[in-house]
């Protein structure tokens, strides 16, 4: 997350900055972003990157916050199969697609790989912790696999939405 001295930026300096990294990572995997591009777009300097951020995954890790948060506001506020469907349905013309688009194909993969490598530095696969019920961790997992799939395979959309509803089928008569 960004450090204080980002925080204390005006919100017009915010969001030129939130812009550019948004472009940024729409455009390049985390492998071949440009901090120099970035700088470029948001029109600062080098150093002042580094005074915000401590590097690319912490300003990626931040854009993707806001960039999840505006999703949730636009399709609602809890997590749903109801609201998986309707983002599925309406994903193309979200603002935020190529954004998207990359953090399924490939960054995902890349911000696991650099948090293992800088929380465990080696030691191994952390524990799982259950701090939900199974059945809406589930249901989350397979909702996120399912959002993974159709930015793989767009043109198999009609049958993501088919496992989606069946999803929701399962999850009601599992509630019961």
């Amino acid at each position: 997350m960004p450090k204080e001295t980002f925080l204390n930026l005006s919100a017009a300096k915010q969001a030129r900055i939130k812009d550019s990294l948004a472009a940024e990572f729409s455009d390049y995997c985390l492998l071949d972003v440009s901090v120099e591009r970035i700088v470029k777009g948001a029109n600062i300097s080098r150093g002042s990157f580094y005074t915000y951020f401590s590097d690319v995954d912490d300003a990626y890790y931040w854009v993707l916050k806001h960039i999840v948060a505006d999703i949730h506001q636009a399709v609602g506020p809890e997590d749903s199969l109801e609201n998986l469907l309707k983002f599925i349905q309406d994903v193309e013309k979200h603002p935020s697609y190529n954004f998207l688009r990359n953090y399924y194909l490939i960054n995902r993969a890349i911000l696991e790989l650099h948090r293992y490598e800088k929380e465990f530095n080696g030691t191994g696969i952390p524990p799982l912790k259950f701090e939900q019920s199974l059945l809406p961790w589930m249901t989350d997992l397979a909702g996120h696999e399912l959002i993974r799939q159709y930015f793989w395979h767009p043109a198999d959309k009609n049958q993501i939405i088919e496992r989606i509803q069946a999803l929701e089928q399962w999850h009601k008569g599992a509630n019961k």
